[in-house]
This record gives C-alpha cells, sequence and structure tokens, in this order.
C-alpha cells in the first residue's frame, strides 16, 4: 500500500513503492532510498576519460564537465606535466548546477597509460584551496592512483580520499 507519494521519485516503476515510515526502518531489499542516500546493492558509475600530455592546462569548468563524477586520466606524447583545475566553489558563482563545485564530489584515477614520469597535478581553482594549503596540487602519476575531492564551503576542497 502506498501511503506517502509527496516528493517521491520512482527508480524503478516495474516495483512496488513503499515509503520508508511503512517499513519501520528496515532496509528492502532491492531498493535506493534517494532522501537519505541508502543504496542497498550495486553502484555503477559512468566516468570520462580525460586524455592529457606535457603542458597542458584543463579548466574543468561550462556545461562539458557538468555531469562528471569519475574521471580516468590517460596520458599522450612525451613525459612531463600536465594541469587540471577544479571548478569554483563559490555559491554565488552557480548558474544552474552547470560544472561548478560547490557541495561537489569530484572523483580521478590513473588510467592505463600515466606512469611516473608523467604527472597531473589537480589545483582549485582562483582563491580556491586545497586542504587548506595554497599552492595546493595534488599529483597523480601512476595506474590507479586515485583521489576523491569534496567541497564543503566556499572556498574550500577537501581531500577525502587518496590512494597511492
Amino acid at each position: 500500500t502506498v501511503k506517502d507519494l509527496i516528493n517521491t521519485v520512482v527508480i524503478n516503476p516495474n516495483r512496488d513503492l513503499e515509503s520508508w515510515e511503512n517499513l519501520g526502518g528496515d532496509d528492502f531489499n532491492g531498493r535506493a532510498y534517494i532522501g537519505t542516500q541508502q543504496t542497498i546493492g550495486a553502484v555503477f558509475r559512468d566516468n570520462k576519460v580525460l586524455n592529457v600530455s606535457d603542458g597542458d592546462s584543463l579548466y574543468l569548468t561550462g556545461s562539458e564537465y557538468a555531469n562528471d563524477y569519475l574521471y580516468v586520466l590517460e596520458w599522450t606524447g612525451a613525459n612531463g606535466t600536465a594541469n587540471i583545475y577544479l571548478p569554483d566553489t563559490n555559491p554565488n558563482n552557480l548558474v544552474g548546477r552547470d560544472s561548478n563545485g560547490y557541495h561537489r564530489e569530484l572523483r580521478f584515477v590513473g588510467g592505463n597509460s600515466i606512469n611516473a614520469n608523467d604527472k597531473v597535478d589537480v589545483y582549485a581553482s582562483g582563491s580556491d584551496l586545497i586542504d587548506g594549503l595554497s599552492p595546493n596540487p595534488v599529483r597523480i602519476n601512476k595506474i590507479g592512483e586515485g583521489v576523491t575531492f569534496y567541497s564543503h564551503e566556499s572556498g574550500s576542497w577537501l581531500v577525502m580520499q587518496r590512494t597511492e
């Protein structure tokens, strides 16, 4: 019986709908509850491949990067250093949600073509800081190396997770 459909998003309309209150707080197998981010079961994510090379400066702004979450970094060309700049975290600069960083999580991982001689430095943009530091690059330069950033407030990115 469906009692409460206010602000409900149907993820899988082929299944019965049941409100959280009707479940008595118990997990319901196979359901994802968006309001409190309870995911039960496998999680699948799309990724965007960023091909970078020595001397590149890539700014993750604009609609091309608006819906990305996970970036796989692939290296092309001669060894060197490429720079990637995180989106601005100032909520006053929001135009829709187009690739802004405020309250956003972004992940980066080194792809199969990157090695110790290929350096991808990830910077905050403008006056934003990463973990309160400036200058503030986070370097990725090996296969599988990754970092997760989260912007919890204006002017600040936090490193939430890092693998080396």
